[in-house]
């Protein structure tokens, strides 16, 4: 997240950047949202989450899927989902819907499960859970201070990107890194009796079953989402490819 700005150079054209304007771009400049607004991008940041978010599920694997301690997880989940598959560039309400869900969601988790950790890692959890708040108090304040700007001086005043354009990203990419650390940092153990659960190896092979049947109905779909190139599915040599379909953020 933090080479963002580096993977933007002309020369490189990893992440997506509005070339005319850059970085002084809308209200309040740049944001990760709008770097990885392309496929390239989307992908690396779903595949440097993945442990991030692996961690945060082995901390409560042992705990109920009805424990809020679960449940959050579970609802962080499918909201830093969300966001990745709502490009900023496209579906801008919902894609701040699913930032904001998943922000607060994922600092809640961490605060209900760090009872838990284990001591001696007790105090950077801490001081990581500081760190994301600030964060994320501080790109809402950029928010409303932008929104300010804008009822004050008119709608092409653009206070915080003409001034401090990367001050929005600073403070997402302090949070996004925060809420990595602490998955990475949180050791939960010695959960109450009434909340862990046992699982039969039958119950278990089901639920991992379970979970597979969103990737294979995502692939039979993906023919529903459009077409792919001119005179489609007659596309190149080989036609309509899995690579053709999933050229796109929010695939």
């Amino acid at each position: 997240m933090w080479s963002l700005p580096l993977l933007a150079h002309e020369s490189i054209g990893f992440v997506h950047v509005e070339e005319d304007c850059y970085p002084h771009c809308g209200d309040t400049g740049v944001s990760v949202s709008d770097y990885i607004a392309s496929a390239s991008a989307t992908g690396m940041m779903y595949a440097v989450f993945f442990f991030p978010c692996l961690h945060a599920w082995l901390n409560v694997r042992a705990v109920g899927a009805t424990y809020k301690e679960k449940l959050t997880v579970i609802v962080f989940q499918v909201f830093f989902n969300l966001f990745l598959m709502f490009p900023v560039t496209k579906v801008p309400t919902l894609h701040f819907l699913a930032v904001g869900t998943f922000g607060w969601v994922g600092l809640y988790h961490f605060y209900i499960v760090s009872e838990h950790c284990v001591p001696e890692l007790r105090k950077a959890v801490k001081v990581l859970m500081v760190m994301a708040l600030v964060s994320l108090l501080g790109v809402i304040g950029c928010k409303v201070v932008s929104h300010i700007d804008a009822l004050l001086r008119g709608s092409d005043s653009h206070l915080l990107s003409t001034n401090l354009p990367f001050l929005f990203y600073l403070f997402e990419v302090m949070g996004l890194s925060s809420i990595a650390l602490l998955t990475m940092c949180m050791k939960a153990e010695d959960w109450p009796e009434d909340k862990v659960w046992s699982y039969s190896y039958a119950c278990e092979w089901r639920a991992r079953a379970l979970v597979t049947v969103p990737a294979v109905c995502f692939f039979v779909s993906l023919p529903l989402f459009g077409r792919t190139c001119e005179g489609y599915p007659r596309c190149d040599m080989y036609g309509a490819t899995l690579s053709d379909y999933i050229n796109a953020p929010e695939l």
